[in-house]
């Protein structure tokens, strides 16, 4: 579907210089080309399309929830939690940990606690589906659960200006790090536990 929207969009130069196509949404830059100029190009192809909505009122895009605020737009997490499973397997608790990371370009600590919780239910289980009682384990998922939901760190600008960037790199015997940054803004952190050798 996005090849074929790609291809589409690619049809009018200046629809396809103002949009950015996506699986579902498309991205308008009203600054090169109107919503209603896209819509009808659209339509010319057969392509229907929701009522288009401003980000910076509020949207949910590409699975985030994006506002804007003080001359910016900023996005955060737009998945609900859940609570923590009640019976935990490697199956339910990576599924549990897949709804906190998502695809998330940033996570902060939450990246790094999360890496953890997985490995110390990889050492405690030999399948996917055999249950663990580990109590310490349901601890730490519950405390983190419980700080996300206070202060989640899934979160950004939306959109950060400017021509350089910097990137920083860390290692060490416990965890790899790379963030991006650009303008003062974090745009990208990824951060895992090292692989145990």
């Amino acid at each position: 579907m996005k090849a074929i929207l790609k291809c589409v969009l690619s049809q009018d130069s200046v629809v396809k210089e103002g949009t950015s196509p996506y699986i579902d949404d498309i991205l308008v830059n009203e600054d090169v080309v109107t919503t209603s100029r896209v819509e009808q190009h659209l339509a010319r192809y057969g392509l229907t399309s929701k009522t288009p909505e401003r980000v910076a009122d509020g949207a949910r895009v590409l699975g985030l929830r994006v506002w804007g605020e003080r001359g910016s737009l900023h996005w955060k997490r737009d998945n609900k939690l859940g609570e923590v499973p009640s019976r935990l397997t490697r199956r339910s608790m990576f599924s549990y940990c897949g709804r906190l990371l998502g695809h998330f370009p940033v996570c902060g600590w939450l990246r790094v606690a999360v890496a953890f919780i997985k490995r110390k239910m990889s050492h405690l289980t030999s399948s996917w589906d055999e249950v663990v009682i580990d109590d310490q384990l349901k601890a730490i998922l519950e405390e983190t659960a419980n700080e996300v939901r206070k202060n989640d760190p899934v979160r950004g600008r939306w959109y950060v200006k400017g021509s350089k960037a910097r990137v920083w790199v860390d290692a060490s015997s416990l965890a790899l790090g790379v963030v991006i940054e650009a303008e003062g803004c974090i745009i990208r952190r990824r951060r895992q536990l090292a692989p145990q050798g």
